[in-house]
């Protein structure tokens, strides 16, 4: 997973890279903040079913307000910031979460 994602290259989305050493269910969310913004944008919730070992991609999409907010405020030196969940849960163990802080740059 980057740390600095560009939205022009991911066509609007957040794309992070997960693998799990067993078959799982992974439940991908977060929030993007945006500098001089008055409001917080939530990522679409995404859930995948990956197989053990296997590298699965993960697109967490923004709506076209999050994206017009980032394009108009978030500068290289003020930047948009992610934060990420990730939970992930096989069968017969517990879920685990893990969370991230990614960059965003329009």
């Amino acid at each position: 997973m980057a740390k600095v994602q560009s939205l022009s290259r991911q066509n609007g989305a957040l794309r992070v890279i997960v693998v799990c050493g067993k078959p799982c269910r992974l439940v991908a969310r977060g929030i993007v903040t945006v500098p001089n913004a008055a409001a917080v944008f939530p990522l679409r919730p995404v859930v995948r079913v990956l197989r053990a070992g296997r590298p699965g991609v993960v697109r967490l999409r923004l709506g076209p307000r999050a994206r017009r907010a980032i394009a108009g405020r978030a500068t290289r030196r003020r930047p948009a910031v992610a934060r990420l969940r990730l939970v992930a849960a096989a069968r017969g163990t517990r879920p685990r979460a893990v969370s991230r802080r990614i960059t965003v740059i329009p």
